[in-house]
């Protein structure tokens, strides 16, 4: 689960996620998966003590470069760098090199990521962002959310198929 609080500065994001911790999980060991340190991890968790077992959920400070061109992205459960890059229309070769602190083989649900823009033009990622269908969403409906046209959407999402929507099911819409 992503906090909205975002600090930007010079080059680099910095996120604050609420992350709900696994079994195995170490201190040490998320610092490794997010790029970040124990310290910086200890210091928006005042209330954990090093030495104690770990509690439920924690806050991790996520940084990651600014993504002149593309699009933020925020893992989800069942997401892999081969799902995204067919998703986006791009190579997993610049997905990573766009990446280069994250570890795509234990890739985390609640992750940013930096999904650079298709080359070549035209509709690609750049200015596209994810929707989750929701309970009682048509695609008319979710085009006057998202201040666009029917038509656009089908045009983010070849094969669409707009009498078989479902929850949960991910599709591009303009940013």
């Amino acid at each position: 689960m992503e906090n909205e609080f975002i600090n930007e500065a010079a080059d680099e994001i910095y996120i604050e996620q609420d992350l709900i911790l696994e079994a195995a999980d170490t201190l040490e060991s998320l610092a490794e998966d997010y790029g970040t340190s124990v310290e910086e991890i200890l210091e928006v968790n005042p209330e954990i003590d090093q030495r104690n077992v770990l509690p439920t959920q924690l806050r991790i400070p996520v940084r990651i470069r600014s993504c002149p061109g593309g699009t933020l992205y925020t893992v989800r459960r069942g997401d892999t760098l081969f799902r995204l890059a067919r998703e986006f229309n791009v190579s997993a070769n610049r997905i990573q090199q766009a990446n280069p602190n994250i570890n795509f083989r234990f890739l985390r649900p609640g992750t940013v990521l930096c999904i650079p823009g298709r080359r070549g033009g035209g509709v690609g990622p750049t200015g596209v962002r994810i929707y989750t269908i929701q309970g009682g969403d048509s695609l008319y409906s979710i085009a006057r959310r998202f201040n666009t046209s029917v038509a656009t959407i089908l045009q983010l999402n070849p094969g669409l198929n707009p009498d078989r929507l479902y929850v949960g099911q991910r599709i591009r819409v303009p940013a």
